[in-house]
């Protein structure tokens, strides 16, 4: 569901995992991080985010996505 209460597509599902890589890394830049410490901040281990970073590679489960998100937008 989105925040108005309509159901999320599959098209912006798909959208969001298209951007997830180059937003998780452009957050980490802007706020400076290593890998490690955006890892630490999100509670996961420094493979796990560079997975994430590396489109393709391995997509998070639905609360490290959340957890991403609110991150990034921190």
């Amino acid at each position: 569901m989105t925040r108005n209460g309509t159901p999320a597509t599959y098209d912006d599902l798909i959208a969001v995992l298209d951007v997830l890589p180059v937003l998780l890394r452009e957050t980490r830049r802007r706020k400076g991080l290593s890998t490690r410490e955006a890892a630490a901040q999100l509670g996961v281990s420094f493979s796990s985010v560079s997975r994430w970073e590396r489109a393709g590679q391995c997509v998070p489960d639905r609360p490290a996505i959340i957890r991403i998100l609110r991150w990034a937008a921190s």
